[in-house]
């Protein structure tokens, strides 16, 4: 008898479960999800099924994941950086217009229903009332029922009294309210033949669409209140009228539009060059403030007459050890301009107070000191480990041919550590110029920038400035600007990779 091989259940779950992901993305709509997602199922087929594709059985989970978590953000964040996704934009063409097509008003003059809702054991039992001509109606429906059209008939008993016949429960407001999805989908017909609609809490009257496709021309909407036509605007994204346009709109692509925002919208590009500029003036900052420091410290720790050196070198550690938020938050809590101990001891000595996370330019500081303190000991590790490595005979003989300490540490030392250290500090610098963290937690980007049209603050680097026209404008979330703007983040990010890997030697040139 053949032996079983869980590897066949294993892959027959996997089968199922990604089917089923892929029919459920089709019949919403998302057909490219369905096929990537088919595809790959393919591939996973082949490669445990196959004797063939047993190599790549330990690539394929990498590989996956790589696909799904690197190329597709990337490739999705490209899509919409040309496109005008944001905040009333966020919906299809088709979509937008059905929402159009299905707004109702409520005519002017047209008799507003007092809504009640009794309930049986089977059924909802729905009263309405029309108080200024005193006419009363009454229908019911099954719980059960999947048709929500109800024909109403004359009601001229008194509410109370025929309930209690009938063993109705008259529910409370706040139990109508719970049924308020149930009641909207509800069409009451009069006894006349005029059909009722849900038109707000507790109420119901003979609504009417707003809007109606033009017999004649395509996508264009008639509003039947005042007649004007609306056509869509495929540049912007929004149906148009002569001095109005409809909400929702649409999604569309915009082309370079984003990028050109940038640069040629004034209240868009002196924000953005603004923070373009403190970017890189962050990261460069950060990393000569934390090579500097970190070197510095490391030369003294180095030197053997020196005691206490393994105490010493355990204390400048610890920041390091410490989680990087925490740290960040209690530097927050330190530089508070009113409660912060830094201004109680200053207040104490000086009589001063520092605004340090409010003001433009000790905003500036503050980012670049706490950083600063989260950063200069990962530099000591790695300086304090060159330094040991470089032999004790080349400065025994740098000592012997009469060099001095100054001539040692710019011929010998600075050379050596630089020759080492140059990739990191270019990943350094990457890294920095997308320290979202660091710089979201300490001031959120504040203080406010003056005449910024966007939501940016002073100490906003490109990353949080990304962040925030995505998900926190005030008017209104903008997700191709945020989109656009990550893309240049991704190409000079994308340009110091290849300046890493080339001075880390990943990348060499070929001999001449």
């Amino acid at each position: 008898m053949k032996k079983f091989e869980w590897r066949y259940l294993f892959v027959g779950l996997i089968n199922v479960a990604i089917i089923a992901f892929a029919w459920l993305a089709a019949l919403q709509g998302v057909a490219w999800i369905s096929l990537v997602s088919v595809v790959l199922l393919a591939i996973f087929d082949v490669v445990f099924l196959l004797k063939r594709g047993y190599p790549y059985r330990y690539l394929f989970p990498g590989l996956v994941t790589f696909l799904v978590f690197m190329v597709f953000p990337i490739l999705f964040t490209i899509s919409i950086g040309f496109t005008n996704l944001g905040t009333g934009h966020m919906l299809s063409f088709d979509v937008a217009k059905n929402i159009l097509l299905s707004e109702r008003f409520v005519p002017v003059g047209s008799p507003v229903y007092e809504l009640q809702v009794g309930e049986t054991v089977h059924s909802y039992e729905i009263f309405l009332t029309e108080e200024q001509v005193e006419k009363k109606f009454w229908g019911s429906i099954e719980k059960t029922s999947g048709d929500f059209s109800i024909n109403l008939q004359a009601f001229d008993h008194n509410l109370s009294d025929f309930s209690a016949e009938r063993n109705i429960s008259l529910l409370s407001k706040r139990r109508v309210y719970q049924l308020m999805s149930f009641l909207k989908k509800l069409e009451l017909v009069l006894p006349g033949g005029e059909n009722l609609y849900y038109s707000g809490i507790s109420k119901f009257s003979a609504v009417k669409s707003r809007y109606m496709e033009h017999k004649e021309k395509r996508d264009v909407l008639v509003d039947l209140q005042s007649g004007e036509e609306f056509y869509p605007d495929m540049d912007e994204g929004v149906y148009k009228g002569k001095g109005e346009f409809l909400s929702p709109g649409f999604s569309v692509s915009v082309g370079f539009k984003n990028f050109m925002r940038l640069f040629s919208d004034s209240k868009i590009a002196g924000p953005f060059l603004k923070v373009f500029i403190w970017t890189f003036v962050w990261a460069l900052f950060t990393v000569v403030l934390t090579f500097a420091v970190g070197m510095i410290l490391a030369l003294m720790l180095n030197k053997d007459t020196m005691k206490f050196r393994f105490l010493y070198r355990m204390l400048l550690i610890i920041p390091y050890s410490i989680p990087f938020f925490i740290s960040v938050l209690i530097f927050k809590g330190l530089m508070n301009k009113d409660f912060g101990a830094f201004n109680e001891i200053l207040m104490s000595w000086f009589a001063i107070k520092i605004p340090w996370l409010e003001h433009s330019m000790w905003a500036k500081v503050s980012c670049l000191v706490v950083n600063l303190w989260l950063g200069f000991p990962y530099m000591l590790l790695v300086l304090t480990g060159i330094l040991q490595s470089i032999p004790a005979d080349v400065y025994e003989a740098a000592k012997i041919d009469g060099a001095g300490r100054w001539t040692t540490f710019w011929k010998i030392t600075l050379p050596m550590i630089m020759s080492a250290v140059a990739p990191l500090l270019v990943g350094t610098f990457a890294f920095n110029f997308n320290n979202f963290v660091g710089i979201y937690l300490l001031t959120g980007g504040l203080p406010p920038m003056e005449g910024a049209a966007t939501p940016v603050g002073d100490t906003d680097i490109l990353i949080s400035y990304t962040y925030r026209l995505a998900f926190e404008g005030g008017s209104g979330q903008d997700f191709g600007l945020a989109s656009a703007i990550s893309i240049i983040i991704f190409v000079i990010i994308a340009v110091l990779t290849l300046i890493n890997f080339r001075l880390s030697g990943v990348i060499k040139k070929k001999d001449a």
